[in-house]
């Protein structure tokens, strides 16, 4: 499939079409399967760029210090998604009955700062600029950790049969994979317009004036 809602139709189809074949067949385990949310943590990369890299790299995902030529510093990111899906599976005549064990999604903000390269380390416009990146670095991070509960709940309401008949067991949970994503893709949708929002409260004219007070020259 060429998107995720795409796959997430094709998954839908397997799983309403799957689902009497494998309640005559089996059983969902009692208690039913295990969420699991884990947030992580990865380090912030920091890279020197020139004007033009600055100018090129801004973009929906990206916050800067500036604007135009004017481009400081600049934090791009990338919301990273993991999905792990675990089933248990009994073989039948026509392939297998497999059960819905586990769903681990691991989440993550990996973002990378730019900053003009102009500005030896140590320096006081180095020091600026850093800050204030390293305020967007903290907007995209806590978007997603307050995201956490969401998503759980996301995954715990989307319409996941417990048991389901497939070919083999990978069929199955590609096909648990499609629908977990398509009930966890809005909630990421509202992570980047959480952010979207916070960072342009920090990109003002006024944050901007500060930061520039901080050096005796630009």
């Amino acid at each position: 499939m060429n998107s995720i809602f795409g796959l997430a139709a094709a998954s839908a189809l397997v799983l309403a079409a799957s689902l009497g074949a494998a309640e005559a067949q089996c059983s969902a385990i009692p208690g039913g399967p295990i969420f699991t949310v884990d947030v992580g943590q990865p380090g912030t990369a920091y890279r020197a760029a020139t004007s033009d890299m600055l100018l090129t790299q801004a973009h929906a995902n990206a916050a800067s210090l500036g604007s135009g030529r004017g481009v400081l510093g600049l934090t791009v990111n990338r919301y990273d998604f993991g999905l792990r899906v675990a089933v248990d599976s009994i073989p039948t005549a026509t392939g297998f009955c497999t059960r819905l064990r586990a769903v681990t999604v691991a989440v993550a903000a990996n973002p990378e700062v730019l900053y003009d390269g102009r500005y030896a380390p140590a320096t006081c416009q180095r020091g600026a600029i850093l800050d204030h990146e390293n305020e967007h670095v903290a907007v995209f991070r806590d978007a997603i950790s307050a995201a956490a509960p969401v998503i759980d709940a996301a995954l715990r309401g989307a319409a996941l049969p417990p048991s389901l008949a497939a070919r083999t067991p990978a069929a199955a949970e590609e096909a648990y994979a499609g629908a977990i994503r398509a009930a966890v893709e809005p909630v990421l949708d509202a992570v980047r317009s959480r952010a979207q929002a916070a960072n342009a409260q920090i990109d003002t004219p006024a944050h901007y004036a500060e930061v520039f007070r901080r050096c005796n020259s630009w």
